[in-house]
């Protein structure tokens, strides 16, 4: 029942940093890096979502499990790319400082 309360709670804060990260792309100028990194923090709470699944109905659980799995690596691919144009981002600044 704890583990069942706690799983509903990271829930409800990854979603809640899922959608702050995503208001805060008009911010960002709707930079490629930001836009990659909110999708994947989406993506984390989605699959949060699915790990509470089988407590529920746990018929469906090779189902969820195939579908956690995808996610995972989805998840992982978005934040590499998003982490490899911050980088970029980095280096352009670090140009800028020197001229």
């Amino acid at each position: 029942m704890i583990t069942l309360i706690a799983l509903t709670l990271s829930i409800i804060l990854q979603f809640v940093a899922a959608f702050v990260a995503v208001s805060l792309t008009k911010v960002t100028r709707y930079n490629i890096s930001w836009i990659f990194i909110s999708v994947s923090l989406f993506l984390l709470a989605v699959r949060r979502l699915f790990e509470l699944i089988p407590y529920l109905y746990n018929k469906f659980y090779e189902e969820v499990l195939f579908i956690d799995h995808w996610i995972g690596i989805i998840t992982s691919v978005l934040i590499a790319i998003g982490i490899f144009f911050v980088k970029k981002i980095f280096n352009q600044l670090k140009e800028a400082e020197q001229v």
